[in-house]
């Protein structure tokens, strides 16, 4: 009986240190993602929002928008993409995990919603007809509710890194 209970302290003792060890790989692997792979994913998220006004002016001219998107903000959101899964390869703790595939979850959204506006563009080129015309106005809405599931997904994020942040006691440099 005395051996049984021996075992079973011991037993104890190591689950209790695995999942101390567990807990500090979690918080070790966020605080890593937080304030390096996720900067740097942002600083390049960062340069699509720089490049909106352009793209605005751009909309007189929907070749020249359009060539703009397939040219400019398309292969930068494509390098975001392979950045972001190379981090998702590296990551190994589930709470990260799941935050991070919020931020691709958002990355393919935002791709899908350029691909859309180039469409949508290449539809406005003049001359516009009638049909052209139609087909905008009917994929219009599904390019809005990209947008829309594009803001929520960021504000999902948003609040679950705080969540991280809060319980690792750890804020981004």
């Amino acid at each position: 009986m005395k051996r049984w209970i021996i075992f079973l302290a011991a037993f104890l003792v190591l689950a209790v240190a695995a999942g101390c060890s567990s807990a500090d790989a979690a918080e070790e692997e966020f605080e890593k993602y937080n304030n390096e792979d996720r900067i740097e994913l942002f600083e390049k998220s960062e340069k699509i929002t720089e490049m909106e006004p352009e793209l605005i002016n751009l909309y007189s001219e929907p070749e020249k928008a359009k060539d703009y998107v397939d040219q400019e903000i398309l292969p930068l959101l494509d390098d975001v993409k392979s950045q972001a899964e190379e981090v998702d390869e590296q990551l190994e703790t589930d709470e990260v995990k799941e935050l991070h595939a919020l931020f691709l979850n958002q990355v393919s959204k935002l791709t899908e919603l350029f691909e859309l506006q180039a469409e949508l563009l290449e539809l406005q080129a003049p001359p516009v007809s009638e049909e052209e015309q139609q087909q905008t106005e009917e994929k219009y809405p599904e390019m809005q509710q990209l947008s829309e599931e594009v803001d929520e997904i960021g504000q999902e994020y948003g609040d679950q890194r705080k969540e991280l942040e809060e319980k690792y006691n750890s804020s981004a440099s």
